[in-house]
């Protein structure tokens, strides 16, 4: 088994280095607890960053590999992400997507993300952040009711950056179109919608350092993204009717 934790980043010159260590400490535990792992990889793909975060990345010292690429043009999170799907898609069996501005991230969170996909409970891992009902405006007034209407799903954070998902679930959205909100800010996790692919929640605990209280996306920002959001459902729960 094979697995590829994706790191897409921006100017996080900063914060890289330290996202790099704890991820390369939680991939050294899950080894130790499922010998069926054979390959292991951090993946960064930056937006050609200015302030040279995929330099700092490439220094940063692990015991597991790492592998760095850098996109042109407008940056974008969707972007990086689809990049490196497209090219590594048959080569690992699990792929783990974080956000490289994470300052609450522990150890454990990797053995969390994809422990349930290796048990096969699940093809798609999102995280249950443990947060003042105060904070995450914009998944709490916006992202979860409106998700929820039309899926029927409990999904408490749709639009997480923090998630795991399997061949499996890669597989079967390659081939769906995507707009063209999907490779820039729009796009942070793909969307299962209400397919038969089974979701699973691990619980996260997000510290006050990443609070979002007193904070919300501009109106404008906050409709674009939710349309991209719709938009995957629709055609993703129309996709996998296919494969019943």
């Amino acid at each position: 088994m094979n697995i590829a934790v994706i790191l897409p980043s921006y100017q996080e010159v900063n914060n890289i280095a330290f996202v790099t260590k704890i991820i390369d400490k939680g991939l050294m535990a899950v080894q130790v607890k499922f010998p069926e792992i054979k390959k292991v990889v951090i993946a960064n793909i930056d937006s050609s960053s200015p302030d040279k975060t995929s330099e700092i990345f490439r220094k940063v010292k692990t015991k597991n590999s790492k592998i760095s690429f850098i996109t042109k043009g407008k940056p974008g999170k969707g972007k990086n992400i689809l990049f490196f799907l497209k090219k590594y898609q048959e080569q690992f069996d699990i792929f783990v997507m974080l956000d490289a501005d994470l300052k609450s991230i522990k150890v454990d969170w990797i053995e969390k993300l994809i422990s349930p996909i290796i048990r096969r409970k699940c093809d798609f891992v999102w995280p249950l952040y443990e947060r003042s009902r105060f904070e995450g405006s914009t998944t709490n007034h916006f992202a979860y009711p409106i998700i929820y209407t039309l899926s029927g799903r409990d999904i408490r954070q749709p639009i997480a950056g923090d998630f795991a998902f399997s061949k499996k679930f890669v597989k079967k959205i390659s081939h769906l179109s995507k707009p063209k909100g999907a490779y820039f800010a729009a796009a942070d996790s793909p969307r299962p919608g209400r397919g038969n692919l089974p979701l699973y929640y691990p619980w996260f605990n997000i510290v006050p350092a990443e609070s979002s209280y007193g904070e919300i996306l501009p109106q404008r920002a906050v409709f674009l993204m939710l349309l991209t959001n719709l938009r995957s459902y629709v055609k993703l729960e129309c996709s996998l009717k296919i494969f019943r």
